[in-house]
């Protein structure tokens, strides 16, 4: 097969191909173009501005931007995480009652989350509520024991 022989017939498999991609296209029906939809989804700025405050140390700003997020439609998951921020947040300014009711209220709202049940537990502890910290620690280490470990596990309940 010569040179051009060989080039008018990857000219005419490329024509054909593009053929094909081109009946595919015409025979879909218009409608179905139509019923396409893009979802664009923006982050909350509460959300990213507690994200910027936590990574300069402000964590009452954190916190307020935070409480304002929880108070928005939050998608289960996101609420969960903001939730869990508050929680956190409030352990770290030393609000240790807070921090235990906000990661009780985590808890409550989704059971696995091991980090509310680690937060909670220092909270507790902080608290002198010894018991309540073990209790909380065993648990994570029951939902994440790869991640959730220390000296308090020879303690847990079997």
């Amino acid at each position: 097969m010569s040179t051009n022989h060989e080039r008018s017939f990857t000219l005419c498999a490329l024509v054909l191909l593009f053929s094909c991609v081109l009946g595919v296209l015409v025979s879909v029906p218009a409608h179905a173009y139509a019923q396409a939809q893009v979802i664009t989804v923006n982050p909350d700025q509460d959300i990213m501005h507690a994200q910027h405050a936590m990574r300069i140390g402000k964590l009452d700003k954190a916190l307020k931007h935070y409480k304002r997020a929880i108070k928005k439609n939050l998608s289960e998951d996101h609420r969960i995480i903001v939730q869990n921020a508050i929680c956190a947040v409030s352990y770290l300014q030393g609000n240790y009652g807070e921090a235990a009711s906000a990661c009780s209220t985590v808890i409550k709202e989704k059971p696995t989350y091991w980090k509310a049940f680690v937060t909670r537990g220092n909270a507790k502890r902080a608290l002198g509520d010894f018991a309540g910290a073990l209790t909380d620690f065993c648990e994570a280490n029951r939902l994440k024991p790869d991640t959730v470990s220390g000296a308090f596990v020879k303690r847990c309940a079997g």
